[in-house]
């Protein structure tokens, strides 16, 4: 369980940075967009902000396929809200400190 506990804790560390980034590169599209006007997936910082956003997607579903310890049926559920909500979806998704600690003790048990 503790190598479990470590990565989900590197995985909210990734989300909270990935959420950042997301924020202020919205920020900079809008300031942008109503200053000089953007071309969107034409700029360097769009290949960026789209190879470091999926990239993170991806590791998030293949953390769900290859790391939890859950049903099929959980593993594709959890795919699809990450793929239909992306990063809000990921929030939704990580678990919280006190659903480890209840799968620890159920382990223990």
């Amino acid at each position: 369980m503790q190598p479990l506990y470590s990565d989900i804790k590197k995985l909210k560390i990734l989300l909270v940075l990935l959420t950042l980034f997301t924020v202020g590169f919205f920020v900079l599209i809008f300031l942008d967009y109503f200053h000089i006007g953007l071309r969107p997936y034409q700029e360097p910082e769009m290949v960026l902000f789209l190879l470091v956003y999926y990239t993170s997607i991806g590791i998030f579903i293949w953390f769900i396929w290859n790391r939890m310890p859950v049903s099929r049926k959980t593993k594709w559920n959890d795919t699809i809200m990450i793929l239909c909500l992306k990063v809000i979806g990921m929030w939704l998704w990580l678990p919280n400190q006190n659903q480890l600690l209840n799968e620890k003790r159920e382990e223990h048990v």
